[in-house]
């Protein structure tokens, strides 16, 4: 790692500043940043950042900075300005160790200079050691002696640049405290820890709640340090963690204290006496496994002085009046989806924790574009807790990031080896929870294993479906679930009003290692594929229609659950109800373009429940299978590894639904898919070109949808039969069909089906050379799919809202290769013929914009090999063809047109999203 000294500024009492002046303190502030600027850099420094009311500068050399420190203080001390006078600001110069990427800095140093600079007072420049060695001999720096800084490692030694006279310093050492050294910094936490001081300033006791290695120790204490300046009877650590009976709770917060029992009095009595009238803090660590004793204690001890504060750490709250409570989360990583880079990641304070202690581990471990991957994997399935961070961290020595990743799921065997001086339940991962796990009553423990069985989260009403059963009622659980929240084990996340609960992976782990040696495994198992499979069923119900964004964020919520009940289903013997629950949400992969997760799920079901499904049910399931994958080659289906037929399958649920149509089945159950299998078969002739089956198929469709009173088949049906009479040439008979479908889906009231069929009707209206009309459309379309929040839908149509403007004269290249590349980010859309035909027109178009004619005819060579659906663009396309050919010469614009047939499917998409 290079070597690096920091400059470290901060201006004294910004805060009542900026509330009494905040127009001069605007002007202060800008001036002021100026000047710092102007000295680092003549001074051979980079400013860093400025951070609040300070900054951050680094330079090559120790002196430098020193020099740089003084001339800024003078400078600034110069620089008097209206209402706010002076501005008195703190510096501290430190050396050490760093990491650099993009421009930034990152490391232990960085906090240590930090604190360095927070112990000092405006107009002060404080030096480290080691800066002040480096910076050689110099008689302008005074040395004030060792002192603790507040960030509760070793001691420094602290130098001063001149002999001015200032307050004593704002270390550990300004009053009394017991509080621990560690070997380790504290990483990360900056909200936390200004929340929790915060509230230790505004409560007399405050309990941070947490699961076990959630670093809740760590939290109070560094918070108890940069409080300790408040209070001058000193700051105290009463740990409990390592006692075993509420008789000795007395004992631990005497010891602490260095308080002896006096004469006759017992030793609360003397405790008390000695915090009579004290203004001090007290950190009580420790109490979920005493906590009726320490909330007696704590209690009393509150009443002795009005000036005297608590924090308490537990893994429940404490139930005294007057306690305020602080969750502690799981330490900040990306959200799920994100792929920040690696100089992004290390922002995360949970990235940072396994970085900086791997790099205690390793010295040479850095994190970069080839491990950025597996860490983050690390961080995440580790749910971003400080412990289980650090042990895995600590395994670096041994296997590659990627190695420790894979391991995770035997984390309990993995991620031993912890602080031989911590307590052996801190020791290792598992002790810590099993730890937790073993404080809970008997029902408690029942109910966690049982949470097990969930994956990714439930609702209440879910766990009152799967969990009840001896020895839990529905009124225990009422009592029960929220007892494991507080105990932290439990997770209760709030959004917009409705309440989610979760375990912690770490936790679900070890509860699920558990459940799974119980005798009751399946039948809660059972219980738990039952109730997703009825939501799946539900979800069907209402997938299409005013509700159906609501379902659709169900289904986003539950989607591991309803995997799991999937999986287990299967591996049960159960593939009847792994079928009912598939084919019950289909439709959800459809809207959201993941076809081939749809299509691998359904054609496994299938296969499995083919000879013990009934028809109505083998009907909906073949038709889910056949509408997912319509379209897609052989090619790609083998290279998925989806060996069905989807015409085999689309044809023979048709029959199945004629069928039960005719013995009379109830027409609620048919508008599950009769329809639907119609209409799906239609497209697929389409997509074949046999134009005259594909209108058969469509009106048999409408036939059919009219008489079961299928709305959604209604206006599908409508819509493709319009495409028909555009066909024929008959654009009054297409729009006066089209106008009908619209009037229906609004009826439906369905985005997604609103913006599909405005998407058609634009293509109904640039084959009658509308182009205006057919902007008009996607417009609308566009702002169905918005309201929809369809993405993959909404950059194919910003996408065809750059074809339309360039058909209209007023769009470019740019643009249209801009659209395509947005549409890129989505692969299924890509590899859909239905999408891909318009996908290449766009890069048709944008090639010969640019003046690229090979690449244009290549596109075209790609539109003689796709479907044949988009002929409504071949009239604006003709002219452009026309061009590229003239420039090209027929023989080589026919070369590159056989380039562009001869592609294979994977070429094609990486040409068509660049």
């Amino acid at each position: 790692m290079p070597t690096a000294t920091f400059l470290f500024t901060d201006i004294e009492g910004s805060t009542r500043l900026w509330e009494a002046h905040p127009e001069a303190m605007r002007a202060a502030l800008a001036a002021h940043d100026e000047t710092t600027t102007k000295h680092v850099v003549a001074h051979e420094g980079t400013v860093v950042k400025h951070m609040g009311d300070g900054a951050i500068a680094v330079f090559a050399s120790a002196g430098n900075a020193i020099d740089a420190a003084i001339a800024l203080q003078a400078a600034l001390a110069a620089q008097v300005h209206p209402d706010v006078g002076a501005l008195r600001v703190r510096m501290g110069v430190h050396t050490g160790e760093v990491e650099e990427r993009d421009g930034d800095y990152f490391g232990p140093t960085l906090n240590r200079a930090a604190r360095l600079m927070a112990a000092g007072h405006g107009g002060q420049v404080l030096v480290s050691l080691v800066a002040q060695r480096l910076a050689g001999a110099r008689t302008d720096l005074v040395d004030l002696g060792e002192f603790r800084l507040r960030d509760l490692g070793q001691p420094e030694r602290i130098f001063q640049v001149g002999d001015g006279d200032h307050p004593p310093l704002r270390t550990l050492d300004v009053a009394p405290n017991n509080l621990p050294i560690f070997p380790t910094s504290f990483v990360g936490r900056r909200r936390e820890i200004e929340e929790v001081t915060a509230l230790v300033r505004n409560s007399r006791l405050v309990t941070i709640t947490g699961v076990g290695g959630a670093g809740k120790t760590r939290l109070a204490l560094q918070v108890a340090a940069d409080l300790a300046a408040d209070f001058p009877d000193g700051v105290w650590f009463v740990e409990l963690g390592a006692i075993t009976e509420p008789d000795l709770v007395d004992a631990a917060a005497a010891e602490a204290l260095g308080v002896a029992q006096e004469g006759s009095k017992s030793l609360r009595e003397s405790l008390l006496t000695d915090l009579s009238g004290r203004t001090a803090l007290l950190v009580v660590d420790n109490c979920e496994h005493l906590v009726g004793a320490a909330a007696g204690l704590i209690d009393q001890v509150l009443g002795t002085s009005a000036s005297l504060a608590v924090v308490a750490t537990s893994r429940e709250l404490l139930g005294i009046a007057g306690e305020v409570a602080f969750g502690l989360r799981s330490l900040r990583l990306p959200l799920v989806g994100d792929t920040p880079s690696p100089a992004e990641l290390v922002e995360y304070d949970g990235i940072q924790l396994f970085v900086e202690r791997a790099t205690a581990a390793k010295p040479d471990f850095r994190i970069d574009d080839d491990n950025a991957e597996s860490v983050l994997e690390i961080c995440r399935r580790l749910d971003g807790m400080p412990l289980a961070l650090e042990l895995a961290a600590s395994r670096v020595r041994s296997f590659s990031v990627a190695k420790i990743a894979e391991l995770l799921d035997q984390r309990f065997r993995l991620l031993t080896g912890g602080s031989r001086t911590a307590l052996p339940r801190q020791q290792t991962l598992a002790a810590t929870i099993e730890w937790s796990y073993r404080l809970l009553d008997d029902s408690e423990q029942v109910l966690l294993r049982r949470l097990s069985a969930f994956q990714g989260g439930f609702t209440y009403e879910s766990v009152a479906e799967v969990a009840i059963g001896n020895p839990i009622d529905e009124f225990d659980l009422m009592e029960l679930l929220p007892s494991l929240v507080d105990k932290s084990l439990v997770v209760a996340d709030e959004v917009d009003g409705q309440v989610r609960y979760r375990l912690l992976e770490t936790i679900r782990q070890f509860a699920r290692d558990l459940f799974e040696d119980t005798d009751e495994t399946d039948d809660v198992r059972l219980r738990h594929a039952e109730h997703f499979t009825t939501l799946a069923e539900e979800a069907g119900r209402h997938i299409r229609g005013p509700d159906e964004g609501i379902w659709w964020a169900r289904i986003d919520q539950e989607l591991d659950n309803l995997r799991l009940a999937a999986t287990w289903a299967l591996e049960h013997d159960r593939a009847t109800l792994a079928l009912r629950l598939v084919s019950g949400f289909w439709r959800y992969w459809w809207f959201k373009a993941r076809w081939i997760e749809g299509a691998t799920w359904i054609e496994g079901v299938l296969d499995a429940a083919a000879d013990e499904a009934d028809d109505l049910l083998l009907a909906q399931g073949l038709l889910a299978h056949g509408s997912l994958v319509e379209g897609t080659n052989p090619e790609t289906r083998a290279r998925l590894g989806l060996r069905r037929d989807p015409e085999a399958s689309l044809e023979r649920s048709v029959e199945l639904y004629a069928a039960l149509h005719a013995a009379g089945t109830d027409a609620a159950l048919l508008r599950q898919g009769y329809c639907a299998a119609l209409v799906n078969l239609g497209v697929l002739a389409e997509i074949q070109g046999d134009v005259d089956r594909t209108q058969d198929l469509m009106r048999e469709a409408l036939r059919v949808a009219r008489e079961i009173d299928d709305v959604p088949g209604i206006t599908v049906a409508l819509g493709n039969l319009a495409e028909g009479a555009v066909e024929a040439g008959d654009f009054d008979e297409a729009r006066r069909l089209h106008d009908e479908a619209i009037a229906v889906a609004d009826q439906l009231g369905s985005n997604a089906r609103l913006a599909d069929t405005w998407s058609q009707r634009s293509q109904i209206e640039l084959e009658a050379g509308d182009v205006e009309a057919a902007g008009a459309a996607l417009r609308t379309a566009r702002r169905h799919a918005a309201a929809a929040d369809l993405p993959h839908l909404m950059a194919f149509l910003d996408a065809c809202l750059a074809l339309n403007a360039a058909f209209a004269g007023s769009g470019d290249a740019q643009q249209v290769r801009a659209s395509l590349a947005a549409v890129g980010e989505y692969e299924a859309v890509v590899r859909n013929p239905r999408f891909a035909v318009d996908l290449a027109v766009c890069l048709l178009v944008a090639e010969a914009l640019d003046g690229e004619d090979e690449g244009a005819a290549v596109a075209f060579g790609i539109l003689r090999v796709l479907p044949t659906e988009a002929r409504y663009l071949e009239y604006h396309l003709a002219p452009i063809v026309a061009d590229v050919r003239d420039r090209l010469g027929d023989a080589a614009f026919e070369a590159a047109v056989a380039r562009g047939a001869a592609l294979d499917p994977d070429e094609v998409v990486s040409l068509l999203v660049g």
